[in-house]
C-alpha cells in the first residue's frame, strides 16, 4: 500500500508507535485504508458481502413468509456483525500473512548476514591475517559490532 510497513525497519519507537491504545491505532488505519492496495483489491467482495448480507437483513426483518415473521433472526446487532465481521477477518489475515511474510524475510535475511560474516571472517583469518595482523584484528572487531549495531538500532538503544 502507499504507507506500507514492509520497507521500514521495525525499531523500538515503531513499535512504541503501533502499541498505541487500539483505537488510536485502528482509527489511524482506518483512515489510512483510501490509500491502500490490500483494501482496493478486496473492495468489490467486501461491497458485495455487504450488499448481500443488508439485502438478506432487510428481507428477514420486512417479508413474511406464510404466516411466520422472521423478524426474530435479524435481532439485535446481528445483521451489522454479519456486515462487518468478513472484511475485517479477511483484511486481518491479508495483514497477518503479510507481517509472517517479512518475518521470514527478516529471519532469512538476519542468516544470510550472520553466514556472509562468518564467510568473511574465514577470509581475513586464512588471507589478511598473515600478511598484516593489525588490519585483520581491526576488520574482526568491526564485523563483529556489526550485529550489536543492528540489534542497537532494533531495539533504540
Amino acid at each position: 500500500s502507499a504507507v506500507s510497513s514492509s520497507p521500514r525497519l521495525w525499531t523500538q519507537m515503531t513499535w512504541w508507535r503501533h502499541a498505541d491504545p487500539p483505537h488510536v491505532r485502528y482509527f489511524r488505519h482506518v483512515r489510512s485504508w483510501p490509500l491502500s492496495t490490500s483494501a482496493r483489491k478486496i473492495m468489490p467482495a467486501v461491497a458485495l458481502s455487504t450488499l448481500y448480507t443488508l439485502m438478506m437483513a432487510f428481507a428477514l426483518r420486512h417479508l413474511r413468509i406464510g404466516r411466520y415473521q422472521l423478524q426474530a433472526m435479524t435481532k439485535g446487532a446481528s445483521a451489522a456483525m454479519a456486515a462487518l465481521s468478513a472484511p475485517l477477518a479477511l483484511l486481518l489475515t491479508l495483514r497477518a500473512n503479510a507481517s509472517l511474510g517479512r518475518l521470514n524475510e527478516s529471519r532469512v535475511l538476519f542468516g544470510r548476514m550472520i553466514l556472509r560474516g562468518r564467510n568473511l571472517a574465514s577470509i581475513l583469518r586464512t588471507y589478511v591475517y598473515p600478511q598484516n595482523p593489525a588490519a585483520a584484528i581491526l576488520a574482526t572487531r568491526y564485523l563483529s559490532v556489526l550485529g550489536w549495531s543492528i540489534k542497537a538500532l532494533v531495539r533504540n538503544e
